[in-house]
C-alpha cells in the first residue's frame, strides 16, 4: 500500500502494475490510499486526492477519513 501524493512515484506504480499483469503469481497487488474529507465543501477545504497510475492502468485506491488518517500517523521522533 502506498500513501503519498508525490507524482514522481507514478512511474514506479506503472512498473509494478505492469509486472503484476505479466506475472500475477509472482507480484503482489498494489493499492494507494488518499485522504478524503466528505465535508470539504462545507469547510472550504480540499477533499484530497489519490496517486494514480498512467491510463489505462487502474489501481485500487482506498479513501481515509480523518480518524483513519490520524490512526495511521507515525508520531515517532526520529533523531
Amino acid at each position: 500500500m502506498l500513501a503519498s501524493r508525490d507524482t514522481d512515484l507514478v512511474p514506479a506504480l506503472d512498473e509494478v502494475h505492469d509486472l503484476r499483469e505479466a506475472e500475477p503469481e509472482r507480484y503482489a497487488r498494489i493499492e494507494t490510499v488518499s485522504w478524503f474529507n466528505p465535508r470539504w465543501r462545507e469547510e472550504g477545504s480540499v477533499s484530497g486526492g489519490g496517486l494514480r497510475a498512467t491510463a489505462p492502468r487502474r489501481i485500487w485506491n482506498t479513501n481515509f477519513d480523518r480518524s483513519c488518517y490520524e490512526a495511521s500517523r507515525d508520531r515517532t521522533v526520529y533523531r
